[in-house]
């Protein structure tokens, strides 16, 4: 990338660090992507934790209105998506790829899980698709 077009991309990303992008700025061409992606991972951590105890707090605000059986499919997707992103985070600090590997594949499995929860809610509301 053109040290122009660096520059305006730099500046569109609002979330990365002055420094950070300094840093990303200074660096041989080679490295910019490498410097860059390291720059972001924490941050896309840090939005992922939060998008997960939104999810939490919701579930624990709109327990009332759900059955035992739906508060438990619920229950589960929010463990699992807690448990598989500190394991990830775990896995960055430790160094540990198998383990890190092991907690995208569980975040990428919550989909199956969330199938059923959104057949059981349809069956909730007697939806005809169900």
């Amino acid at each position: 990338m053109e040290d122009n077009d660096l520059s305006e991309f730099l500046a569109w990303m609002t979330k990365l660090p002055d420094s950070r992008k300094q840093e990303i700025q200074q660096a041989a061409a080679r490295d910019r992507n490498k410097i860059y992606l390291k720059a972001l991972e924490p941050l896309e951590l840090g939005e992922a934790k939060e998008h997960q105890r939104e999810f939490h707090n919701y579930l624990i605000l709109n327990r009332f209105f759900m059955t035992d059986e739906l508060w438990e499919k619920f229950s589960n997707i929010d463990k699992q998506l807690n448990n598989a992103l500190n394991a990830f985070e775990i896995g960055k600090q430790a160094k540990d790829q198998r383990l890190i590997a092991e907690s995208v594949q569980s975040v990428t499995s919550v989909e199956t899980t969330f199938v059923e929860v959104t057949r059981a809610v349809h069956e909730r509301f007697h939806y005809k698709e169900a």
